[in-house]
C-alpha cells in the first residue's frame, strides 16, 4: 500500500520529468484537482513547466492536462487574489504565460488536407495527426483562456 501523498508527488515529478508519462500517476493528478484550492504560485509555475514540456514533445493529452489543472488553480488564485492584487496578477510569470499561450498553434487547431505536403512545414513542434494540426487548447480548455485574459491587456487580446 502507498499513501496518497505519494501518488500526488509521484504524479507531479513524473510529469516534470517527462511530460509524456503524466498519467502514470493517475490517481495524484486527480487529488490535484480536486484539490486544486490549494495550488500555490509555486504550483502554477511547475504546471507551466509541465505545460512548456507537453508542447515541447508535441503531447497534446498532456498539454491539455496540464491545462485543465492550471485552470483550476488560476479559478481561485483569481477569486481569493484579484480583488488585492494590481491588474496584472503573477507578475513574475506573466511573460512566461504570454510566451506559451501567444502561440495559434498552441491555441488553434486546423483541418489538415489528406493531400497536404508536410515537408515544407516548419520542424517546430505542431502535433499533425491524420486530420489536425495544432493543440487546439482554445477547445479544449477555454475556461482557462477566459481566465487568461483577465490577467492583463496584452493577454486579454491574445485571447480576443
Amino acid at each position: 500500500m502507498t499513501t496518497l501523498g505519494d501518488a500526488v508527488d509521484f504524479s507531479g515529478a513524473t510529469a516534470a520529468h517527462d511530460a509524456h508519462k503524466w498519467n502514470v500517476g493517475l490517481q495524484g493528478y486527480d487529488w490535484l484537482l480536486a484539490n486544486a484550492t490549494e495550488g500555490t504560485c509555486e504550483d502554477v509555475r511547475r504546471t507551466l513547466g509541465w505545460l512548456e514540456g507537453a508542447i515541447g514533445l508535441k503531447d497534446r493529452t498532456a498539454a491539455v492536462a496540464a491545462c485543465r489543472y492550471l485552470g483550476a488553480m488560476l479559478a481561485v488564485l483569481l477569486a481569493v487574489l484579484l480583488p488585492v492584487l494590481p491588474p496584472v496578477l503573477l507578475a513574475a510569470d506573466y511573460g512566461r504565460l504570454l510566451a506559451i499561450f501567444n502561440s495559434r498553434k498552441v491555441g488553434m487547431a486546423w483541418q489538415v488536407p489528406l493531400d497536404l505536403d508536410k515537408r515544407p512545414l516548419p520542424s517546430r513542434p505542431i502535433p499533425v495527426s491524420a486530420k489536425e494540426a495544432g493543440f487546439g487548447l482554445i477547445r479544449a480548455v477555454l475556461e482557462l483562456y477566459r481566465k487568461l485574459a483577465m490577467f492583463g491587456p496584452k493577454m486579454e487580446s491574445i485571447v480576443i
